[in-house]
């Protein structure tokens, strides 16, 4: 077995890993924060509806990010470590109070919140089985289907991490399969029904596989990276990187703009395929950036700032759909538009900032808020 995957060494937090996971919060907030804006405010002025769709739907790589993350770093800390019982134990106890039960206590928080606000005749006629149902699926609540997923990751992570150890070479191969494997899984729902696809792993299986590699090969990457001198075919490089992943977002923007105010119809593969192209160079390019900006300008108020969400980023995801819900009973009826469009941005104000609020003082003042939030990173990172 190749030495340099199996000698175990102490990893340390990647500094810039928390920018891009501070990145991908952000983006789920504009994502939920703006879903009503892309079908309630198809009346504004042309200016306005694209740019809540640039909010929303050029924010659409958040998930993917945060799958390529979680992978990135699974695989960066254990990657060089032989993986025996213990260790596997170890593993999945900590996910299990990291992931599984908040997922489990949110699940049952936001499914009781859903049915209290429904009318009766639209409550499921058992309600304990049909809760099952969507614990087992992530589908307790919209935002649910990513934890569930991750748990998926979590349960796959020994397998694949053995096959990598023993069989080094099949590395540089993940990435083409993982594409290959998410793409066959896409197309194999176009011919046959399967339920709640999107909360199954196989959906993400390329940005997982792409964080695997990243994940394994990290230290070359990033060495490679940061000794960069700016030279010609380096600079072409870039170029073509930061081009692809603003020329592919905004074409997915624009597809589904056109499609929103009907000046086309394009097949369901047209959106697939152009949110994934997007992703994949989102979760590179976004990465990069995390590390440019770490490497040279880690002092800045935005940089510090960004340090100081990421650590709150799980609690927030979870939490914040409880704030929006709140927030949009609030919604202004038979208003001037410039008080929508303030409403809107204040809805993404108080999802960021006053989740955070509640996550961080919740997790310093309460014992037990791990339960519902997860672990607390700021006692962890001292």
């Amino acid at each position: 077995m190749n030495s340099n995957i199996t000698v175990p060494k102490p990893q340390s937090r990647i500094a810039e890993l928390d920018l891009l996971r501070a990145f991908a919060i952000i983006a789920v907030i504009a994502i939920h924060s703006t879903s009503f804006a892309t079908i309630e405010m198809t009346a504004s002025s042309p200016v306005a509806y694209f740019l809540y769709i640039a909010a929303n739907i050029g924010m659409n790589f958040a998930v993917p990010v945060f799958l390529f993350l979680s992978s990135l770093v699974l695989f960066k800390r254990y990657g060089n470590m032989p993986f025996a019982g213990h260790t596997l134990i170890s593993f999945y106890r900590k996910r299990s109070t990291q992931i599984i039960i908040p997922y489990t206590v949110c699940s049952t928080i936001y499914y009781i919140a859903v049915e209290v606000t429904r009318s009766e005749g639209d409550r499921a006629a058992s309600l304990l089985p049909d809760f099952l149902e969507k614990l087992a699926t992530g589908t307790a609540y919209a935002h649910l289907y990513y934890i569930f997923i991750i748990i998926q990751f979590y349960a796959l992570f020994p397998f694949v991490l053995r096959l990598l150890q023993a069989f080094p070479r099949l590395v540089s191969w993940g990435i083409p399969f993982g594409i290959a494997v998410q793409a066959a899984f896409y197309i194999a729902g176009q011919f046959v029904d399967i339920p709640n696809a999107a909360s199954w792993f196989l959906s993400y299986f390329g940005y997982y596989m792409l964080g695997v590699f990243v994940g394994i090969k990290y230290d070359e990457i990033r060495s490679a990276i940061v000794s960069l001198r700016g030279g010609l075919v380096q600079r072409f490089g870039l170029a073509l990187l930061w081009g692809g992943w603003l020329a592919s977002g905004l074409a997915y923007i624009v597809l589904w703009y056109k499609f929103r105010i009907n000046t086309i119809t394009p097949p369901t593969w047209a959106f697939y395929f152009a949110g994934s192209i997007y992703a994949y160079l989102s979760a590179l390019t976004l990465t990069y950036g995390a590390l440019i900006l770490e490497t040279r300008w880690t002092h800045t108020r935005v940089v510090r700032f960004l340090k100081k969400l990421s650590p709150y980023a799980f609690g927030i995801y979870l939490l914040h759909p409880l704030l929006l819900a709140a927030y949009r009973e609030l919604r202004p009826l038979n208003a001037e538009p410039y008080l929508y469009h303030a409403w809107y941005v204040g809805g993404f104000l108080l999802a960021l900032f006053g989740t955070w609020a509640i996550v961080a003082f919740a997790q310093r003042f309460i014992p037990w808020a791990w339960i519902v939030l997860g672990n607390n990173e700021v006692k962890q990172a001292r």
